[in-house]
């Protein structure tokens, strides 16, 4: 398993720890199900985790985890987040920083996670039409409604956006209790609805009986007959999406080690504000043309956020080699240092190619730089001494 795949899996011990003591029922997610039937554990595709409760359950386990609070964990969901996209929650670990460019504003809280996806009562009539309209408008009003335009979209967000004259936040907890009070309990339907995805009804003897599956050496309970299962969710051939498919972290701050807190506080003050990128992108994201006019900022902006994420990363990396690092540069051994700056030599000259500097701080950038000269390299210290930032001469912790 990879760091941050460690954390997620800690995670998922946790809940199922909380809920064993507590009584709740909850069960492997779609998506950690599959991985779980085709690879017994993590594939290289997935880091974070989702597991499935009864809405019962889950409003329990936001009480329960209220009332106990863990140390470095946190829970993020419509009724804590006006921002927050859909109808489930989080439990996030606050010790680490993950971090979707394109998708920030959607969460207060940014590290490893498992989403909790609640299970639903069907709720059918004038009833449930309402629900849905108010689920799907709170959604179109969180991300570009021009993805897929259709009458049924419009009105639902305009029916929401009007809604907002109460204030975004207070609808958001009106909204997360309305759900959950309406689609709590059972009948021989259940009800799966994942984010910006569409909902799917199932039977509820899926959730009757025992059956379980080993996911990383650990049991977790699964839906039963698992296999028929992941096919209505994802189709018959359900399987052979998941071996083919591809996911890209390229617009991913993954920081295993490093708190968010740590993150925004290494961050340049003077070059990114994550927070205002994040509303300042949010609000781009109702026009497909100001989306376009503002590409070079967010391409800027994001830039500025990994190095901020590659500063701390190479940080907690050469700290704890300072000893080894400086016995060898104190005896001009080169040759010995270069394969322990080898990653670090080509992130700083990634960044050099888009003429912005790299340096972790003054005690390993001299290094470097002594690195670089012993290449035959001295024009590279020169662009690099220009572009870096003062600022970062400073030790980052």
């Amino acid at each position: 398993m990879k760091e941050m795949q460690k954390k997620t899996h800690q995670l998922l011990q946790e809940i199922a720890e909380i809920c064993e003591e507590n009584n709740l029922a909850y069960f492997l997610g779609p998506e950690t199900l599959a991985t779980a039937a085709i690879h017994n554990g993590f594939d290289k595709n997935i880091i974070n985790l989702d597991l499935m409760m009864p809405v019962d359950d889950l409003t329990k386990f936001i009480s329960v985890f209220d009332a106990v609070h863990p140390a470095d964990r946190g829970l993020d969901y419509m009724g804590n987040h006006k921002h927050y996209l859909g109808f489930q929650v989080s439990y996030v670990d606050l010790s680490s920083t993950y971090i979707n460019m394109n998708q920030g504003f959607n969460f207060s809280k940014f590290g490893a996670k498992v989403n909790l996806i609640p299970l639903r009562k069907r709720v059918g009539g004038f009833k449930g039409r309402l629900l849905k309209l108010l689920e799907l408008g709170w959604e179109c009003n969180g991300y570009r409604l021009t993805r897929k335009v259709n009458w049924r979209r419009i009105l639902a967000a305009g029916v929401v956006r009007l809604m907002m004259v109460i204030g975004k936040g207070n609808l958001a907890k009106i909204l997360f209790n309305l759900f959950c009070k309406q689609y709590s309990g059972h009948d021989e339907t259940v009800v799966l609805k994942r984010i910006k995805k569409k909902a799917v009804q199932l039977n509820y003897r899926y959730f009757t009986g025992k059956s379980s599956i080993v996911f990383e050496k650990v049991v977790f309970p699964v839906p039963s007959k698992h296999e028929a299962f992941l096919a209505e969710i994802y189709g018959e051939f359900w399987r052979n999406k998941f071996l083919e498919r591809s996911v890209s972290f390229q617009d991913t701050i993954l920081l295993p080690k490093i708190a968010f807190h740590d993150f925004i506080l290494a961050a340049d003050a003077k070059s990114l504000s994550l927070m205002d990128y994040f509303r300042h992108y949010r609000l781009s994201l109702l026009s497909g043309v100001a989306l376009l006019r503002n590409i070079k900022i967010r391409n800027h902006a994001l830039l500025i956020a990994r190095r901020s994420g590659d500063r701390l990363k190479y940080y907690e990396e050469f700290v704890q080699k300072r000893e080894v690092i400086h016995n060898l540069y104190g005896k001009k051994n080169y040759a010995a240092l270069k394969p322990i700056f080898e990653g670090h030599e080509k992130t700083t000259l990634f960044y050099l190619r888009k003429k912005i500097g790299f340096c972790v701080c003054k005690e390993f950038f001299d290094i470097q730089c002594d690195l670089f000269l012993w290449e035959g390299k001295p024009k590279t210290v020169d662009k690099l001494r220009k572009l870096v930032p003062t600022e970062h001469y400073h030790p980052i912790i």
